[in-house]
């Protein structure tokens, strides 16, 4: 009896192996289905890449059915006031050039998504002008040696005109210009509930933030100058 039990156990732990170890079909079928999942999400994926583009011409049209950048602003937020505006990006002084008139004159502006406002004074109603940050460029333009009062400015292109704004110091104009570089657009912005991401696309203007260049160690850093 004994024996006949243990011949048993032995034919039991044989069909368990077979159990256990896996037969090249089942590996085919696993394969197969890990394949279809990947197909599944593949096609999901494009169709929302493909939804996000159609979306996104839609957000185009209805951005050229506003007259300028003020009355698209207004649309889009209740109130342009300088103490109402939501959560600004960033809020500051800056000296503007004029545009037909090269005065230079210092104004508040306040980032807000894509939008850059300025305005005379902070109790001001509305903005004196907006510079809309839709297809732009941004750079910092070099001091003159000839004159020390023209340093700390910087440059940011439009498809509108060239703007030209200085900053008080070095570290105030590279924090705008990480600011500016790297603001996301009325519609990405989760104030609307509505996040549309161009895929696979990145602003031309988008970069490394030039702040973190203040921890960089070395003495041949010119940022670390000002710390002198």
């Amino acid at each position: 009896n004994k024996n006949n039990n243990n011949n048993d156990n032995n034919d039991d732990d044989k069909e368990n192996e077979n159990i256990n170890v896996s037969s090249p079909k089942s590996r085919l079928i696993k394969d197969n289905r890990s394949l279809e999942k990947d197909f599944i999400l593949r096609e999901q994926l494009d169709t929302v890449k493909l939804q996000n583009e159609i979306l996104l011409e839609k957000i185009k049209f209805i951005e050229t059915k506003f007259e300028n950048e003020e009355n698209l602003a207004k649309a889009l937020y209740a109130n342009l006031s300088p103490e109402t505006i939501n959560l600004p990006q960033r809020v500051g002084y800056l000296t503007k050039q004029g545009g037909a008139v090269k005065s230079w004159k210092r104004r508040l502006f306040i980032l807000k998504d894509n939008f850059l406002f300025y305005y005379k004074k902070p109790k001001d109603e509305y903005p004196i002008g907006i510079i809309y940050l839709d297809d732009f460029t941004i750079s910092e333009l070099p001091p003159d040696n000839s004159d020390t009062t023209i340093k700390y400015i910087f440059k940011i292109d439009t498809k509108q005109r060239v703007w030209l704004l200085q900053a008080d110091n070095q570290i105030d104009m590279d924090i705008w210009i990480d600011s500016i570089s790297n603001c996301n657009k009325w519609f990405e912005v989760t104030d609307l509930q509505l996040q549309v991401k161009q895929s696979n696309k990145k602003s031309s203007n988008r970069n490394k933030f030039r702040i973190s260049s203040y921890l960089s160690p070395g003495l041949d850093n010119p940022r670390n100058s000002i710390f002198k």
